[in-house]
């Protein structure tokens, strides 16, 4: 008999590894494969599959790669931070007019500790968003949302997985506007500006263009996901 749950029950714990049978890296159990769980298990003769999710529903390789890009540009980022802290002046421009002109001032400190600390911070919130949507679904502001919280796991999953992807890449695209936002406020402070920087220009611009095709992606793949459980 098969069944689905979301962890391995505990009469199997420490089972032999012998006996635990581990299907490729995918984590797919061919009994079983659109299993919304990230465990399932088949009890027969003592022998447990551990599954729980083909390609289609194990998270997508785009959301691996944003979740790389962000660890690298993260550690990246407190490295270039640390070296920009030995070089910078006591003085520090963190407010910009819209045409990149300094307009306040702070003593080289707190304020520019916080600023270092944003891309961490973002990077935090908007993970934590995604978990959020799943966990508490209720929440969302969707058209037909009863409709869609009706349906079974397996169905909404493709929504959840593209959230997850969305958050990963709006955490890229913020991390690499606040690279653009600290290296721009490098340049103010250590000599004179003429409007805003490519780097900001550039990590800005892309920010836009992320969001905006997301939140196209998210609006198709809502409306496909009714459409099929209508038909």
């Amino acid at each position: 008999m098969y069944r689905c749950i979301s962890k391995i029950p505990k009469k199997y714990e420490g089972t032999s590894k012998k006996l635990l049978i581990i299907i490729g890296g995918s984590f797919m159990s061919p009994v079983h494969e659109r299993c919304p769980y990230k465990v399932c298990y088949e009890a027969l003769n003592d022998r447990v599959v551990v599954g729980g999710g083909d390609k289609k529903y194990g998270g997508s390789a785009m959301k691996k790669i944003y979740d790389i890009l962000n660890l690298c540009f993260l550690f990246a980022g407190v490295y270039y931070e640390f070296n920009l802290w030995k070089i910078l002046p006591e003085k520090i421009p963190v407010h910009f007019t819209l045409g990149g002109v300094p307009n306040r001032w702070a003593n080289k400190g707190v304020e520019i500790i916080l600023i270092f600390c944003m891309p961490w911070a973002m990077a935090v919130f908007m993970y934590s968003i995604a978990k959020l949507a799943r966990r508490y679904p209720t929440l969302l502001s969707v058209p037909r949302k009863q409709e869609f919280l009706a349906l079974p796991s397996q169905q909404q999953e493709p929504l959840w997985l593209l959230i997850d992807e969305m958050m990963a890449g709006m955490a890229f695209a913020i991390i690499i506007l606040f690279i653009g936002i600290i290296r721009f406020i490098e340049k103010a402070a250590t000599g004179p500006v003429s409007g805003l920087s490519w780097e900001f220009m550039l990590s800005f611009g892309f920010f836009i263009v992320l969001a905006i095709a997301y939140v196209v992606k998210l609006n198709v793949k809502y409306k496909e996901i009714l459409r099929n459980a209508s038909q």
